[in-house]
């Protein structure tokens, strides 16, 4: 019997008891113990997004770096009491201890990766970089990235391979 009912696949982290507040101090500690000075936190419209000031030496010239990184939107469906309708029922709820948890995380695996060598820091954190447009329109290097993919052809996405050669007990016939 072929049983493919969808599934809600489990979500990183979403057991955790730390809250938002706590993960967001780790995570100022977990920066500015890597060097960083400037952290900065800013909710706007409802989104919240992490910025912090670099200082870094690249090709032997001191630069001031801005980062920044959003937490994940993340919900699930849980059952939720309804003062309204006076019972439980389901409702889409928004995991934002999860989030930040899963940031924490996701910062403390590249900050790591760089210690040990895996990686340098500017490759690591290079799509987070905040640049200005000629236009004056700030961005990061991975947003922008992301819309020159929209308007270029890949040789990867049109590549067409050849057809396989026909073979006979595993010996390839010369067509």
């Amino acid at each position: 019997m072929n049983r493919q009912k969808e599934k809600q696949k489990h979500i990183p982290y979403s057991d955790t008891t730390i809250p938002k507040e706590r993960s967001k101090a780790d995570i100022e500690k977990l920066l500015t113990d890597s060097g960083v000075e400037d952290v900065q936190w800013t909710t706007y419209h409802g989104s919240t997004s992490l910025r912090f000031l670099w200082h870094l030496i690249v090709k032997g010239v001191e630069k001031e770096i801005l980062f920044q990184f959003t937490p994940p939107i993340i919900t699930t469906t849980k059952r939720v009491w309804s003062e309204r309708d006076q019972k439980t029922i389901k409702a889409n709820v928004q995991l934002e201890n999860t989030a930040y948890r899963l940031l924490w995380h996701y910062l403390k695996n590249k900050l790591e990766a760089v210690q040990w060598g895996m990686e340098t820091l500017e490759k690591e954190f290079l799509s987070h970089a905040v640049v200005s447009l000629p236009n004056g329109q700030e961005t990061t290097v991975g947003e922008s990235i992301n819309a020159v993919f929209e308007h270029v052809r890949s040789p990867a996405l049109t590549y067409k391979p050849e057809a396989e050669p026909q073979r006979a007990n595993g010996v390839v016939i010369d067509v």
